[in-house]
């Protein structure tokens, strides 16, 4: 459990955050995620996520986010939305979007009205046409399995593998995004050094 601050109804989040850096790992489909980084402007997310988007994928953006807490802290509700500004975009468009958002009541608040992501949407974007070309369903998931991770260990190479197996009876690694641990036998790695071998 975490103690969060709070200024008045709002959690200090940034208070409780404090300086730092902010990384971001992004899985795209190649062979190699993208990173970057940006020092932490406020420890507030939504404005560091904003901050990361402009200065490391040059994307003006608007980020708000809001949790709702109970009195005894218990969270019950958490929502927010993003806006991305096209680089074709007419000037009058980014006005009305800038103004609508000046007037857009914190995410906090629409959620304990009751409002849905498309309410929130429409009130951000000023009750601007607009279509939903698809909705997806957050989850949880991260790509990685048991066969991914014996590639990567065939790819290491032999002399790698050798030390691996030299080194403990059993081993063990660590997904980097997920924490899923798999865990190889000796006689496993040695299975996987014959193929090393057979790719050489």
């Amino acid at each position: 459990w975490v103690s969060v601050p709070s200024r008045g109804v709002k959690l200090d989040v940034g208070g409780m955050v404090g300086p730092g850096v902010l990384h971001v790992v992004k899985e795209v489909g190649l062979n190699e995620p993208t990173t970057g980084a940006i020092a932490l402007v406020s420890g507030e997310i939504g404005e560091d996520l904003a901050t990361y988007l402009l200065q490391s994928e040059q994307i003006p953006s608007a980020v708000s986010l809001g949790v709702f807490a109970h009195p005894g802290k218990m969270i019950s509700e958490a929502g927010g939305f993003l806006i991305q500004f096209h680089a074709t975009l007419e000037d009058e468009v980014i006005e009305h979007v800038e103004q609508a958002l000046a007037n857009t009541p914190s995410v906090t608040a629409m959620i304990q009205e009751g409002c849905q992501p498309l309410d929130m949407l429409r009130r951000a974007l000023g009750g601007m046409a607009m279509s939903v070309v698809r909705t997806v369903t957050p989850q949880w998931y991260c790509p990685c399995s048991r066969d991914r991770v014996m590639e990567m260990l065939i790819a290491m190479g032999e002399a790698e593998l050798r030390q691996l197996m030299e080194e403990e009876e059993v081993t063990r690694i660590t997904c980097d995004y997920c924490v899923t641990e798999y865990v190889f036998q000796r006689r496993e790695l040695e299975a996987l050094l014959s193929e090393a071998k057979a790719d050489i």
